[in-house]
This record gives structure tokens, C-alpha cells and sequence, in this order.
């Protein structure tokens, strides 16, 4: 026979488990760039099993019954047979959280906001590095590499994070370093830059001066 401190230790994990549903979710379709200390995950899992069983909770109590005690959440799922259906409900809510997590973690909304913010204070400070500041709006770059090529192309995608700075540009030009005019061979349609072959870049043109500046 299933004791009560066993049953109470099973009910305990159930109740927290969502949360870590969540949470793995998120990191794994939004790919999470600085990896979060342990910490961190546990606090944001047990938040989020916060979340899921009051909104949990909340749906049972309109559709089916009052919840009056705290004992009471052990029987819910086995009252009065196992209920495949709440089941059902409560890791279909851990899901659509986790993928609410991940939309932030793509279109990096707590990002935007923190940069709206500082935009309107008098100090400069880029929420993560000034490279991802300069390339955040960066459309085409200049680069001279260590060698005093200048290489022209448009940004198609940066590093993060902290990690070593690269640059993958696509319609690519090598040009004369003092003309800036292409070389007649010099036109390459894409190409990745290590942090190595990078020494200055330039920015030529930012989204916000494409949408803007006409």
C-alpha cells in the first residue's frame, strides 16, 4: 500500500515537473545563446510550475469543481478514475507556456524592450556587448581583414553571446582600399569571417537608416 508521505512526495513532483516541461521546451525551439546557470533553470521551472497550476487550477475550478484544500490536488487527476483528460489539459498548458517562452527567446521581446528603455536614459549602454550593439542594425558592413583587404557585403548573420566575433555576409565585394570600388574579380556571394579575419568594421548602411532615411 502507497504511503501518505510517498503519495505526497509523488503529488510534490507532478505538480513541479510542468514547470521543467516549460523551460526545456523554450530552450530547445528558441535556443537559448548564453547558457543559463542551474540556478537560474530551477528558479524559471519552479515559477513557470507556479504558473501552469494556477492557470491549471483555474480551468478545473470553471469546467469541473472547486478546489477547498491543498490534499485535495493529490485526488484530482484520480477522482474517480484516472483522468486522462485533465492530464491532458494540464501538459497542454505546460506546452503552450513553453512555446510562448520560445517566441520570446526568438524575437528576443525582453531584448527590444530593455533597448527601448536605455534609448531614453542619457548613458549608452547596449543591453549585451558593443559588437552586438553596432551589428544589432548593421545592413551592410565594411571589414578590413589583418591583411588591408577591405571586404563590403551585406550582413546575413553575426555571433553572439560573448563568443568570438564572426560574420557570415552575403553579396560580397572586395574592393580597393582607397577607391572602395570592387575589383573586377572581386565579387564573391557569400562569405564567413573569423574572428581572425576581422581587424575594423565600418558600418555603411543600418536598418533603421533603410526604413527612415528616405
Amino acid at each position: 500500500m502507497v504511503s501518505v508521505t510517498t503519495l505526497s512526495i509523488v503529488g510534490l513532483a507532478a505538480l513541479v515537473a510542468p514547470g521543467f516541461i516549460s523551460v526545456l521546451l523554450a530552450t530547445t525551439i528558441g535556443v537559448v545563446e548564453r547558457e543559463p546557470s542551474r540556478f537560474k533553470i530551477l528558479v524559471a521551472s519552479l515559477i513557470s510550475s507556479l504558473l501552469i497550476d494556477t492557470m491549471f487550477l483555474g480551468v478545473y475550478q470553471v469546467f469541473y469543481s472547486p478546489v477547498t484544500s491543498l490534499g485535495q490536488l493529490e485526488s484530482i487527476f484520480f477522482t474517480p478514475q484516472f483522468r486522462l483528460d485533465l492530464v491532458a489539459i494540464y501538459f497542454s498548458i505546460a506546452i503552450a507556456l513553453g512555446v510562448v517562452y520560445s517566441l520570446e527567446l526568438i524575437y528576443e521581446v525582453r531584448s527590444k524592450v530593455q533597448h527601448v528603455l536605455w534609448s531614453r536614459s542619457e548613458y549608452r549602454r547596449h543591453r549585451r556587448q558593443p559588437w552586438e550593439g553596432a551589428m544589432d542594425d548593421a545592413s551592410v558592413v565594411r571589414v578590413k581583414t589583418p591583411s588591408d583587404a577591405r571586404i563590403i557585403g551585406r550582413v546575413s548573420e553575426y555571433s553572439r553571446a560573448e563568443k568570438p566575433h564572426e560574420l557570415w555576409l552575403d553579396d560580397v565585394y572586395w574592393v580597393d582600399e582607397e577607391t572602395d570600388e570592387p575589383f573586377s574579380d572581386g565579387v564573391t556571394e557569400s562569405i564567413v569571417l573569423l574572428e581572425g579575419d576581422i581587424e575594423r568594421v565600418t558600418v555603411l548602411d543600418s536598418e533603421t537608416e533603410s526604413r527612415f532615411g528616405d
